[in-house]
């Protein structure tokens, strides 16, 4: 389905992306914090998986499951973009009812921004995590060439996973455009030092007469660094 389509590009966009584990004494960032620091250590071998449950509905109806996880790895070495630009490597592993899929993104990492590319390196492909400064309000495009906005709307989120407990996370939510007749919304948590620890879509509305439901929840299972 095309509504359903649209929602896991827009999540698996932001994802191929802190605070510490069960560590309160992180503080929240300001308009002087790197986005740099929102993001998983560089190093080869870092790694986190996150596991994703996803449900579609039409009336009462489910349409679609699934249990997803995946694993990120920080590869040795940089890879130079296409617009000039050094970024990390980031290996990806999709593992879902016994099928592996494996795929890379590329990182460009700043005080400023958080840039991801795709395997075409293009810069209009890549899409924006996060962008100083790292303020409640603070807004930017996902791509360049979108329509999908991406907000800052918390810097205290508290969020806990089977990794653990993270605290002064940034919310970030993306307004995926679905048509008058279904809404959806997609947050995002980033944690200092970690990246991505928690994400959720949800679409609801109502699609030939039923009411069309799509939840998706993916939360950090373990990090290794």
């Amino acid at each position: 389905m095309k509504i359903f389509t649209f929602a896991m590009l827009c999540a698996t966009a932001l994802l191929f992306t802190s605070c510490s584990k069960d560590d309160a004494t992180v503080t929240p960032p300001n308009s002087t914090t790197a986005v740099s620091e929102y993001w998983m250590p560089t190093a080869a071998g870092s790694r986190i998986i996150l596991e994703e449950v996803s449900v579609t509905k039409m009336g009462s109806v489910t349409m679609d499951s699934s249990v997803r996880s995946t694993t990120m790895t920080m590869m040795p070495g940089t890879k130079t973009t296409l617009d000039g630009k050094s970024a990390l490597i980031i290996q990806n592993i999709g593992s879902s009812k016994s099928v592996l899929d494996t795929s890379y993104s590329y990182l460009v990492l700043t005080a400023e921004s958080m840039v991801m590319y795709d395997d075409s390196l293009k810069a209009e492909d890549a899409t924006v995590q996060l962008k100083a400064p790292l303020t409640v309000g603070n807004n930017w495009l996902l791509r360049s060439m979108d329509t999908v906005r991406c907000t800052i709307q918390s810097v205290t989120e508290t969020v806990v996973t089977p990794a653990g407990t993270f605290q002064n996370c940034i919310r970030v939510r993306a307004l995926p455009p679905f048509g008058e007749d279904v809404t959806a919304t997609s947050d995002f948590y980033f944690a200092k030092g970690v990246g991505v620890v928690k994400y959720e879509v949800l679409a609801t509305g109502d699609v030939g007469g039923f009411t069309y439901t799509m939840r998706v929840l993916s939360t950090l299972k373990s990090k290794s660094f």
